[in-house]
């Protein structure tokens, strides 16, 4: 198949979605990877049988894929946390933006710069969030690794209940350390956002 890209062998090919919104790259065996017309990112997609990005312990389509998809909601904080995380390592600008409070949702998010490969979560608490609450807190530690060093990022973030939705509002970084280290501060490691700044210059400026 002369001009068609190839990956041992098979055929690589772009589709456009029906909505418009995304292109489809598809082989042989379905579609790999989807990219965002609008947000000009690529979004990987996580294979339905493979261990959930966000260390639940359970397959990605029995986890946060539902929620990806629109076909169920989070029935906790807990559970949105944890999806947002898979979303953010899967560049899903779309659900991140739709699972954000919109008095603090910003107008786009934007992964050129993203230099963070975020590689696991940990959570370390809860407050309320639960199935009957309408406010949550979720404390965790976000691993990932950066320029040749490995970090975790820790935040307590808050969340909201509207109508039978939980929504991420904002939050608060703790510290951002490198990995092992016996410091919780951190404050001259590289800040995550990409900037390039310390975080102590960047986003911990106010902490």
């Amino acid at each position: 198949m002369d001009g068609i890209p190839q990956i041992s062998g098979y055929p690589i090919l772009m589709l456009l979605s029906p909505d418009r919104h995304f292109l489809l790259q598809t082989d042989f065996f379905g579609i790999t990877a989807v990219f965002s017309v609008k947000s000009q990112f690529m979004m990987t997609l996580l294979p339905n049988n493979e261990p959930c990005l966000c260390g639940s312990g359970l397959n990605y389509a029995d986890c946060c894929s539902p929620f990806h998809s629109g076909d169920a909601y989070p029935a906790t904080a807990e559970a949105l946390m944890r999806s947002r995380f898979t979303a953010y390592v899967k560049r899903n600008a779309e659900y991140l933006l739709a699972s954000w409070d919109a008095s603090k949702r910003p107008v786009a998010i934007d992964f050129s710069k993203e230099k963070a490969e975020w590689q696991k979560l940990l959570i370390v608490g809860t407050q309320k969030g639960g199935k009957h609450d309408s406010k949550g807190i979720v404390e965790f530690k976000a691993f990932y690794h950066q320029e040749g060093e490995h970090y975790f990022m820790h935040e307590i973030s808050r969340f909201i209940k509207t109508g039978q939705r939980w929504l991420y509002v904002d939050g608060v970084i703790k510290a951002v350390s490198k990995a092992g280290s016996n410091s919780d501060t951190g404050r001259n490691a590289l800040c995550s956002c990409g900037s390039g700044k310390k975080f102590k210059r960047c986003c911990g400026a106010n902490v």
